[in-house]
Order: structure tokens, then sequence, then C-alpha cells
């Protein structure tokens, strides 16, 4: 039986990797699941966000209640407020050198870079280390923006795709700006900007193929 499986399923998978690699229709399909990935990725990473500050001060939104943490930090009183940024740094800068050293960068300017210099993937390892690192500062009060990460975890997912189904370079750069167009998009709620963000920044070019994925 698992001869006869494999001698079934070798051509499958062949026949699928066909379609993958040269057919319009099976781009589509990469690229829907790879702006369902980066949008689950967003969802997380919201999720994080609200856990981490949830844990500190007690509320998912610490600016609705301003008042002294009901959370781990409540023995802080008020003062935990310059407690949290201090203790997410913590966190962050350990998790930043171990794991998300890169040489493209991180963020939207790490996924232009690569698009310029590569296929406009992101490396999936220092990816996910920096989507958890901007949670654990977006919720323990640091300034950063959320679009970053997103679009990053979203160029790393076309990576992952990309790569193994062993796709055309320029097929994985429309996977990327795919993935970067939902992160976009989730960050903001604002489904044609991230698409046209994509178009102009990290394809740099307008085209029916491009709009579609």
């Amino acid at each position: 039986m698992d001869r006869v499986w494999k001698r079934l399923s070798a051509p499958l998978s062949q026949r699928a990797g066909s379609l993958f690699r040269h057919h319009r229709f099976g781009l589509y399909i990469l690229a829907v699941l790879v702006g369902l990935a980066s949008g689950l990725g967003a969802v997380l990473f919201r999720l994080g966000i609200d856990a981490w500050s949830q844990l500190l001060s007690g509320a998912d939104d610490y600016t609705v209640s301003m008042g002294p943490s009901v959370g781990l930090l409540a023995p802080l009183g008020t003062w935990f407020v310059l407690v949290t940024p201090v203790l997410s740094g913590l966190l962050t800068g350990p998790l930043m050198s171990r794991l998300g050293r890169t040489p493209t960068g991180h963020g939207v300017a790490g996924v232009i870079w690569s698009t310029r210099h590569g296929d406009g993937t992101m490396a999936p390892l220092p990816a996910l280390a920096a989507t958890t690192s901007a949670a654990l500062t977006i919720g323990g009060g640091g300034s950063v923006g959320p679009e970053g990460p997103i679009a990053e975890l979203g160029a790393s997912t076309a990576s992952i795709i990309g790569r193994r189904l062993r796709l055309h370079r320029s097929s994985i750069r429309h996977l990327a700006a795919a993935g970067t167009a939902a992160g976009i998009a989730s960050a903001f709620n604002a489904p044609l900007a991230g698409a046209f963000f994509a178009l102009e920044v990290i394809l740099m070019g307008f085209s029916a193929d491009a709009f579609i994925v």
C-alpha cells in the first residue's frame, strides 16, 4: 500500500507544484493563503498586546481608567507606569539580540530593502521575534507602531510558502507584497490602502496581476 500511495501521490504533488509555479490561478490561491495567515498574525498580535497590558495594569486599555494598576504590578500603585516600559524593555532586548538579527532590517523598511535587493521575503524567526517584541513594547506603554511587525510577519509567511514550493522570484515578490498589504490593511482597517501601499512601495508598479494578488 505504501508503494502504491507513493506512486499516486508523486504525480499529484508534481501537478500541484506545477499549478502554483506556472499558472496565475495557483498564485492567486497562494496569495489568499498568505493574506489569511497575515491577518491571523495580526489578530494574535493584537491579542498579545491586550494580554500583556491586562497582566501589568489589569485593563485592556489603561488610558480608559488612568488609575493605579489592579494587575500584576498593583503593589506599585500609580508608579507602575514607570516600571512597565522598563520591564518590557528587559524582555525585548534579549529577545531581539538573540533571535531578531537579520541583514534586511525590520518592519516596512526591512520589507522594502528586501524587495530592492532580493525577492521581498523576510526570515520567519526574526519576524516572529520582532512581532513579539512589538507586542510587549506596545502593551507596556511604549511608542511603537503596529504596521511594521505585521507587514514583516506577512512577508515572512510568503517566504515560507514561496520557497518551499520553489516559486519563481517574481511570484515570491508578489506574495511578499500580498502579505505586506494584508498586514497594513489589518493594522489600519484599510484594505484598499494596504493594497495600494504594496503596489506603490513594495512592488513599485501597477499591473492587473499584482493588483489581483
